[in-house]
């Protein structure tokens, strides 16, 4: 049995991305959801080596859905995300990512994954790409 991303990368929810603030992005999912998007971008490889950062999403019924708001200080404030980032490092935790900004862009490796795995279409994960709104 492989060992659990949880305990291995030591995940903690953060509660700043779960109290309604308005300067960081907030989880519209549950916990064990939040979870499981962390261990599904671990399980799949969605890392960039080297960033110490992976990306996740949430699926229903094996689409991917949006999991959360933006922060009112983003590049579109309160705007719904369907894409996770998760910081990996001694406390590594995750949040909805505004993938308009360079660091929070999940890189081409993973979108192209997304596209291969037919979770995105190529139109969509080249909007992400360049920074443009994209809608599920």
């Amino acid at each position: 049995m492989p060992p659990d991303a949880l305990v291995v990368w030591n995940y903690t929810v953060k509660a700043d991305h779960r109290d309604g603030s308005f300067t960081k992005s907030q989880w519209g999912i549950t916990i064990p959801q939040e979870k499981r998007a962390f261990k599904t971008a671990i399980s799949k490889g969605w890392e960039e080596v080297g960033s110490g950062r992976a990306w996740g999403l949430h699926f229903v019924d094996d689409e991917p859905a949006y999991l959360g708001f933006l922060a009112a200080d983003s590049s579109a404030p309160n705007a719904s995300s369907f894409i996770a980032i998760f910081d990996l490092s001694a406390n590594t935790h995750g949040y909805p990512a505004d993938y308009r900004a360079t660091r929070e862009k999940p890189p081409s490796a993973v979108r192209s994954d997304w596209v291969d795995k037919s979770i995105i279409s190529k139109a969509k994960a080249s909007k992400i790409g360049q920074g443009k709104r994209c809608a599920l």
